[in-house]
């Protein structure tokens, strides 16, 4: 990848990360999660960002789909 389409991609990653704590902050749950789930797809499933998918999951009410996301990512153990 150039790099000034990697500085750009940085850059975006930076934005959409804020976004995400941003509508966290608001409570606005279903676009948090909406924004994660991009993030993480244009991350390249960085594990902070699949942490941050997972927090924004969590609080939208989707346990069990923030504790699968978290496993497939290596996050947790197979633990019940």
């Amino acid at each position: 990848m150039r790099k000034a389409t990697r500085l750009r991609l940085d850059g975006t990653l930076t934005k959409l990360r804020g976004v995400v704590e941003d509508c966290l902050a608001k409570h606005l749950h279903s676009s948090a999660v909406f924004f994660a789930d991009k993030l993480v797809s244009m991350s390249g499933g960085d594990w902070d960002d699949v942490f941050l998918f997972a927090q924004a999951l969590f609080v939208g009410k989707h346990y069990r789909r923030a504790l699968t996301v978290m496993r497939r990512a290596g996050l947790v153990g197979g633990c019940r």
